[in-house]
């Protein structure tokens, strides 16, 4: 095995470790690792519409619009028309979030 090769692993492992004990600790405030995801991209873009947020995070639009509908359910997020385009959704965070 090269070094490149070894370091790379680390890595790889060092990451899976930081990311199962995130999800460990955002369980126990109730999220999952999907539902944690777009609550700290939105932080980061809030504002943004439905279908650039689905990019940024890889997933298929329908599988964010299910997210959404619960995170808007608890009250975390909102979903606001877009003054210039009728068809878009603007997405915030709510104070509670």
């Amino acid at each position: 095995m090269t070094r490149d090769t070894t370091v790379g692993l680390s890595v790889h492992d060092v990451a899976r470790m930081i990311r199962r004990d995130f999800d460990r600790r955002a369980r126990e405030e109730g999220l999952t690792r999907a539902r944690w995801q777009v609550l700290w991209h939105l932080a980061r873009h809030q504002g943004v519409h439905q279908a650039a947020l689905a990019e940024i995070l890889d997933v298929a639009p329908i599988s964010l619009t299910r997210q959404l509908e619960r995170l808007e359910q608890e009250g975390l997020v909102e979903r606001r028309p877009d003054p210039s385009d009728r068809r878009r959704r603007r997405l915030y965070l709510t104070e509670a979030a």
